[in-house]
């Protein structure tokens, strides 16, 4: 299991009648959505895990946890079909079912979608600190 918030997707697991074995969860902590698959070790360790034991199954909070960025959610998606592994968000969407030409459509359209606004996102609040930085005089955000 990978997870940002960990209770969401157990409790999704466990009322789907998911078994999760005790500590099997994987978390990138200090990862940003849209960092390469490489760069994730929670995930490295989930793809090792998967292989060879019988996991069947990944349980995500939601799609926008798991990555935003189109090309690194596909990827990962990829990478866990190709293993068999299917891999739902909480709420019981299955992002590997690419059976469904629309279905995924419409999961590379909200893939791009968490794109942009996480890239809009982040020039808003650079635009903040630029501005509070020539009021101030001092560097805001970041490292003290």
């Amino acid at each position: 299991m990978l997870a940002h918030n960990a209770f969401e997707p157990v409790s999704a697991a466990k009322r789907a009648g998911f078994e999760i074995a005790d500590g099997d969860w994987y978390y990138d902590a200090a990862v940003s959505g849209a960092d390469s698959i490489e760069g994730r070790e929670g995930f490295a360790r989930l793809l090792d895990r998967t292989e060879g034991n019988g996991v069947s199954t990944v349980i995500v909070e939601d799609a926008s946890r798991f990555a935003r960025d189109l090309v690194v959610q596909e990827l990962g998606i990829a990478l866990l079909a190709k293993r068999g592994v299917r891999l739902l968000t909480a709420s019981a969407d299955d992002l590997t079912d690419s059976n469904d030409l629309g279905r995924k459509m419409m999961r590379q359209v909200a893939g791009a979608f968490m794109e942009y606004e996480k890239g809009r996102l982040v020039a808003k609040l650079r635009g903040a600190r630029e501005r509070k930085r020539k009021e101030t005089g001092k560097k805001v955000g970041g490292r003290k």
